[in-house]
């Protein structure tokens, strides 16, 4: 009766793995914006209504009909965009922490008409993407405080229990599957693998042709993923998940496999409590603040930057909003230049800033604008890092102001009654 009594309080509680939640989140975020990069340019042959895919997976699931509309958006060029850049939107926002059932819901409906209407795409990762991405649903918001022992927080934790015990089933299963295989009992598993050309790096052949080094591999990754259950319980869980994280990468990196190797390594991430967390920010202050600032920003720093946004338009507001809570409490200012004239204490015009949002480095008193502010915010604060890469290239493309200005020339224009001094003022744009 205790056990059962402590399991309920822990369920019941507080919302578990907060921070697991939203590594697993960021992985699986960029695992889709990679895929709808790499895959994109090839939608057409894939997807498209002349391409490769076709309805036969919705046929079986849903009946004819049904499969008939189910289809619809392929059965165009434009609609099967449509869906790959819904993907990218949902794959964005589960990056950013931002509505993020809502986006997991995007990125679930997208993934399954997608992965469906060509089943032969995938390494292996997508099955598990799928049903993990069912269980994100019940999750609770990034930035979202739900009261203790209310609904919300028993379905989190139900959820978060689900994904932990989907990665051990997977595994449990694997690692006997392997052991009752000839090839991984035998000790040749990995040399036949490493002699396919399409699954190894040419490098790395004959390091697999060691017959000591081959038969302990093989062995290793059996032993691991059997033991893996048992190890989250015990006090080798740590290590067991180091193994883990190595043991993708050797994947990702030798057999090419990259979506599946981050997949795996965000639900290993997953496995970490925020306890464990806490343990090691404390770990890192013992080493230094700088370690420590890395790992996540300070709740009590100082503001360095400022960020001037349009405060008529909810879209510029609700932005604002995420990078403070990105950021961290305090660490950057966000301002109205339609409710506040701090602006003009930078040399900072009002017409340039109804066409660009501004940010202020108060150190320097340098000042960004439109998309290169998008870029200093991306340097300066963690969470963003994952989107630097893509912020560079569309800069070394010409295209980063272009977006932005498409982008914000489109915003919704609602001005506040309270700050209306005439009709040419209040007019909605």
């Amino acid at each position: 009766m205790n056990f059962l009594k402590q399991a309920l309080n822990w369920l019941a509680d507080e919302p578990r793995h907060r921070i697991g939640v939203r590594i697993l989140q960021t992985g699986i975020g960029l695992v889709i914006l990679f895929r709808v990069f790499t895959e994109g340019p090839f939608a057409s042959f894939l997807w498209g209504p002349h391409g490769t895919g076709d309805q036969t997976a919705y046929e079986a699931l849903f009946g004819k009909a049904a499969a008939q509309i189910i289809a619809l958006p392929f059965q165009t060029e434009l609609g099967t965009r449509a869906v790959l850049a819904a993907l990218g939107l949902g794959a964005c926002g589960l990056i950013l922490g931002y509505r993020t059932r809502l986006a997991t819901a995007l990125v679930l409906v997208t993934f399954n008409l997608l992965m469906m209407r060509n089943i032969e795409l995938g390494d292996g990762g997508d099955n598990v993407t799928q049903l993990v991405l069912i269980y994100m649903l019940f999750l609770i918001p990034a930035g979202v405080r739900a009261e203790r022992r209310s609904l919300a927080v028993w379905l989190h934790n139900v959820a978060v229990m689900a994904i932990a015990a989907q990665l051990m089933v997977l595994y449990e299963t694997s690692g006997f599957l392997k052991a009752t295989g000839e090839p991984w009992s035998s000790g040749i598993a990995l040399y036949n693998i490493s002699q396919v050309d399409a699954f190894s790096l040419p490098a790395l052949r004959g390091l697999f042709k060691n017959p000591y080094f081959t038969t302990l591999a093989s062995y290793s990754a059996m032993f691991f993923l059997i033991w893996f259950p048992i190890a989250m319980f015990s006090r080798f869980k740590l290590l067991w998940l180091a193994m883990g994280i190595s043991f993708h990468l050797g994947i990702g990196a030798f057999m090419g496999l990259v979506t599946f190797s981050s997949v795996m390594i965000s639900l290993e991430l997953f496995f970490i409590t925020d306890g464990e967390h806490a343990r090691f920010r404390g770990w890192l202050r013992s080493l230094g603040p700088g370690l420590l600032a890395v790992y996540r920003p300070r709740a009590t720093a100082s503001p360095g930057l400022v960020l001037f946004i349009d405060g008529y338009c909810q879209y510029c507001r609700a932005t604002g909003r995420m990078i403070q809570r990105l950021a961290g409490e305090g660490r950057i200012a966000v301002s109205s230049f339609r409710h506040s004239d701090e602006f003009f204490c930078f040399g900072i015009e009002p017409a340039a800033l109804i066409r660009r949002m501004h940010v202020v480095d108060l150190e320097t008193g340098e000042a960004q604008a439109g998309f290169e502010a998008v870029r200093l915010l991306a340097r300066r604060l963690p969470p963003l890092w994952p989107l630097r890469p893509l912020l560079w290239a569309a800069g070394a493309l010409g295209q980063g102001e272009r977006l932005y200005d498409a982008l914000a020339a489109r915003r919704r224009i609602i001005p506040d009654p309270r700050s209306c001094e005439g009709e040419s003022i209040c007019q909605v744009k």
